[in-house]
């Protein structure tokens, strides 16, 4: 009986014809319908980047370019995120290859001047981190110093200036970066950090080994400065939380510290995303 059944489907399959596209791969399809799906992804690319979701905006703009790899607009879209996000290497492919196709468009033009502003990084003094209470360790506020300062090098698009104190106000930090040569000054608070490990006993569990549940949660703030007029050109604020039953063999700091680098990386992607936006 059963191999009666397995024929019988491979009859059956024999006769279902072939299909005459492919969705993934729309040039093998209706190039009507390919259209239709490039205008839809990169409207959504735009809409995504307007709206600060850089990584919305890369998802579309990747499955643009995939619909139609001839058109330059996505391309332009996916090397601004990848700036955003921390992958120079990745946004300079994207400007390349747009310019390959056209060198003398419009959006070759833009691309263009990307890849100088680039090569020409950005200086950034960054002030140490402050904490908004007591209790929070010393360790997580330099660690997450740490972590922002290896997202603003690894952009490609900002030159790292190190503060020589911490203990200034508002002009005197904008006064010392002129004075270093600092387009932006660059201020961190911790304003709130808890971390909460309990046991636990799971249902499935091996003997001789303790389960913990951890609960940890950071609130962290930016605000940056323009040096020439000493005022507020971008501030973000990022909440972010832990909260699992077991990470197996880690210990407490480096729970901490997944928490610390995304939140990190979070934050700078919003605050370079606001610079972008604005023109900066």
């Amino acid at each position: 009986m059963r191999i009666l059944l397995i024929l019988l489907l491979c009859s059956l399959a024999s006769c279902v014809p072939p299909i005459a596209g492919n969705i993934l791969d729309p040039s093998l399809g209706n190039p009507q319908q390919a259209q239709l799906e490039y205008d839809e992804l990169y409207k959504r690319a735009l809409a995504c980047y307007n709206d600060g979701d850089v990584d919305c905006a890369l998802s579309y703009a990747t499955k643009a370019i995939a619909a139609e790899p001839s058109r330059q607009g996505p391309y332009n879209i996916a090397g601004v995120c990848y700036v955003a996000l921390g992958e120079p290497n990745k946004a300079k492919d994207a400007f390349r290859d747009l310019i390959g196709m056209d060198p003398q468009s419009g959006e070759a033009a833009v691309a263009k001047m990307w890849l100088e502003r680039m090569n020409h990084a950005v200086p950034v003094m960054m002030l140490p981190f402050q904490k908004a209470m007591s209790s929070i360790p010393s360790w997580v506020v330099q660690d997450s110093y740490s972590a922002l300062k290896k997202n603003l090098f690894k952009s490609g698009i900002y030159n790292v200036v190190e503060a020589r104190g911490w203990n200034m106000s508002q002009l005197e930090a904008c006064r010392e970066g002129r004075k270093r040569q600092a387009k932006y000054v660059l201020i961190g608070m911790l304003n709130e950090y808890n971390f909460d490990k309990k046991t636990y006993a799971p249902l499935i569990r091996f003997e001789n080994r303790t389960y913990y549940m951890h609960d940890v949660s950071a609130e962290a703030s930016l605000q940056l400065y323009e040096t020439k007029k000493c005022c507020i050109v971008a501030t973000q604020t990022k909440r972010l939380g832990v909260d699992s039953h077991d990470f197996g063999k880690v210990n407490d700091r480096q729970i901490a510290n997944m928490l610390i680098d995304n939140m990190m990386l979070r934050l700078f992607i919003d605050m370079n995303t606001s610079l972008l936006q604005i023109g900066e």
